[in-house]
């Protein structure tokens, strides 16, 4: 895929028509003219193209080249920083790199970027705002330390506010792959460390930064809501009283986490509730969260606001569903299996296969047990009861495999009822007092969609 048809890819139609007003003639016009007729499907390789057109491979790639920073201009007319913010909400992490190293390469790049402090903070930043399966540790340290080279004047503080975003990142990656627990206990003994150090100093954007990751630590890692809101509360109280230090979507950011900690509370209508006016306030500042975007969404098919759910799902991650793309995609693919498992059931299976050529194994582990259950439903809710059985004992046999248990998984708990609803006669009542327990806990859980989805199955197969 070539950077100009990954990027028209993923535009929404009011930013096609800007492109498409571009003036352009001749052999640039019926390339842009080809590749927008392919924006949602794989491009001919660029051999075939250049075959039709009459051209070298070397001219097509110069056009491609051209034409895309055509449409960077007509979109991003300030170009610079703004061209750097606007590709990395937009989740083209390959576009934003590339952009980041010619913008350095330019011999007036000092000369456009006169605070240099400022463009590498901000770059620095934006560095961890990408997709999981994007963030580079390496090159996050390397323009932390840029930043740190391009400060006049600087101190204990700022060294601080580097490190803890830094282990705020290893912390997310951690999570998404679901290895090195201990070495998430280790980085919040030392964020713990560093927080002493800070009590009666003056450090703002330190203290902001270590309280963000010690509330990705106790989020992710322990499952502490209280922790979290704790934390939260405090960056809150660092942005109202330093409001100029901290970049515009902080405080959002930090209402967002909020929000989500009444969904770990199992307040689910009061989190919906929190999101939906969050998201009308700061529609803008939350352009480029896919996170807390998919949050929403799916607190909004646990309420059963299905025809809501829909539509945050089409808007946010429908272009990139339908251009297959990983990431977001992924994230988008898997929330439409859950809508559907509940709405259009011969839809569902769709979205799960797509979800499940779309998902990075080796990163997102998560995400693959999701998809793994989400299929085994979808087969119960199928009239193959013994097929559907035979794939939930796999399914159990490869996650025991990767040391979950019924001790640490609610995920294992989900599948381990299946296998008992599967079982020819069954009877409610067969689910013993410890199994009847955890279906209950499921209703009231932060897994709690699972437990809706068993409750369809039971539906299907309990002979009371």
């Amino acid at each position: 895929m070539s950077q100009l048809h990954e990027f028209l890819s993923i535009l929404q139609p009011n930013d096609i028509s800007k492109i498409n007003k571009i003036r352009i003639i001749g052999v640039e016009k019926k390339i842009l003219s080809l590749i927008m007729n392919y924006r949602n499907k794989a491009l001919p390789k660029a051999e075939s193209i250049c075959k039709d057109e009459n051209i070298t491979p070397t001219h097509f790639y110069k056009i491609c080249s051209l034409l895309l920073d055509k449409s960077y201009n007509v979109l991003v007319p300030e170009k610079g920083y703004k061209l750097l913010e606007y590709l990395n909400q937009k989740d083209l992490y390959r576009h934003f790199t590339h952009e980041l190293l010619l913008q350095e390469k330019d011999e007036n790049f000092k000369k456009n970027n006169p605070d240099l402090e400022k463009f590498y903070g901000n770059v620095f930043l934006l560095l961890q705002r990408v997709s999981a399966g994007d963030l580079d540790e390496e090159l996050i340290d390397s323009y932390g330390k840029k930043y740190l080279g391009s400060i006049k004047n600087k101190n204990e503080g700022d060294e601080i506010f580097v490190r803890a975003c830094f282990l705020n990142t290893k912390l997310n990656l951690l999570k998404v792959t679901k290895k090195g627990v201990e070495s998430a206990h280790a980085i919040n003994k030392e964020l713990t460390s560093i927080e002493e150090k800070l009590v009666n100093k003056n450090y703002p954007k330190a203290s902001f930064y270590i309280n963000k990751a010690q509330s990705t630590y106790f989020h992710q890692t322990v499952g502490d809501p209280k922790m979290v809101i704790e934390y939260q509360q405090k960056n809150i109280h660092l942005i109202t009283k330093n409001p100029t230090l901290f970049e515009s979507d902080a405080l959002v950011q930090a209402e967002c986490r909020l929000a989500e900690m009444l969904y770990m509370d199992n307040r689910f209508q009061d989190a919906f509730d929190a999101y939906k006016k969050i998201f009308s306030t700061y529609k803008n500042e939350l352009e480029s969260d896919f996170y807390h975007h998919s949050r929403y969404a799916q607190l909004a098919i646990i309420i059963e606001k299905y025809s809501i759910a829909s539509e945050l799902i089409e808007s946010k991650f429908g272009v990139y569903i339908e251009n297959k793309k990983q990431g977001p995609g992924t994230m988008g693919a898997i929330l439409m299996s859950k809508l559907t498992l509940f709405t259009n059931q011969e839809q569902a299976n769709k979205y799960i296969q797509l979800a499940k050529r779309l998902v990075n194994k080796n990163l997102f582990i998560q995400y693959e047990y999701e998809i793994r259950i989400l299929e085994n439903i979808y087969f119960a809710l199928q009239d193959d009861a013994k097929s559907a059985a035979i794939m939930v004992k796999k399914s159990l046999k490869f996650m025991y495999s990767k040391g979950l248990t019924l001790k640490n998984s609610e995920m294992i708990y989900v599948l381990v009822l299946l296998d008992e609803i599967l079982k020819p006669g069954f009877e409610m009542s067969r689910f013993g007092i410890r199994l009847d327990k955890k279906y209950k806990s499921l209703q009231n859980s932060y897994a709690v969609i699972y437990g809706k989805l068993i409750t369809k199955v039971i539906e299907k197969y309990n002979q009371n």
